[in-house]
């Protein structure tokens, strides 16, 4: 059954009605005070600077790739696979002979900042920590780096790498790892002297010296 509305209740509702009609024109509609914030369809909203908060932008491109970096420490935010885009370019020569290890730190001193306490930092992306890794195992230029998304520079390590590859660091890192692996491989099994009693007869006497340990108490 309907209820039937009073007219009291009707002029109730008007003056409500009334009350809240200056009211509702100055609200804002959901959203509509943020939209000038969000980022433009299909690209993400510019990260959070892991190292110090700050605000990060996009400051420059080269080689298809977008630099994020922090506005207040320096620090560059590259996705995944932009590292190595923008180093490719530093690349020595093919067939140029890569430095000795010498050569190679003591031009990484000249180059690469100190690095002062060591912190592992959230991701900008996914939120997760991130990884610390020797650029090129060789290179002394750690960085921070999160397996997807990307990696964490700190200021003045891009220039650092960019001189390990013009150095031909990977070359030399290629020949430091496989000396590693070379020196984990353990070594064949000695053949036997062929003078020497077979393999045999060594295990039966060993079997017979525990039988007379463990039955004759010898």
């Amino acid at each position: 059954m309907r209820r039937q509305v009073t007219p009291e209740a009707r002029a109730r509702v008007e003056r409500i009605a009334r009350a809240l009609a200056g009211l509702l024109d100055e609200v804002p509609a959901v959203g509509a005070a943020d939209e000038g914030a969000r980022p433009p369809p299909g690209r993400a909203r510019a990260p959070v600077c892991p190292r110090c908060a700050g605000e990060m932008g996009t400051v420059g491109a080269g080689q298809g790739v977008e630099i994020d970096q922090c506005l207040a420490c320096g620090a560059i935010w590259l996705d995944v696979g932009e590292l190595e885009a923008l180093v490719a370019e530093h690349a020595p020569p093919p067939g140029a002979p890569p430095p000795t290890m010498a050569e190679l730190r003591d031009r990484m001193r000249e180059v690469n900042t100190p690095e002062g306490l060591v912190k592992y930092r959230d991701c900008p992306r996914c939120g997760q920590v991130m990884r610390r890794r020797n650029f090129g195992t060789i290179s002394g230029v750690v960085i921070d780096e999160c397996g997807r998304p990307g990696v964490l520079l700190d200021p003045g390590e891009l220039q650092a790498i960019e001189a390990f590859v013009q150095l031909g660091g990977p070359a030399l890192a290629e020949q430091f790892r496989r000396e590693q692996e070379r020196r984990q491989v353990p070594p064949p099994p000695r053949e036997a002297d062929s003078g020497s009693e077979p393999w045999v007869g060594t295990v039966a006497s060993a079997a017979d010296n525990l039988w007379d340990v463990l039955f004759r108490g010898s």
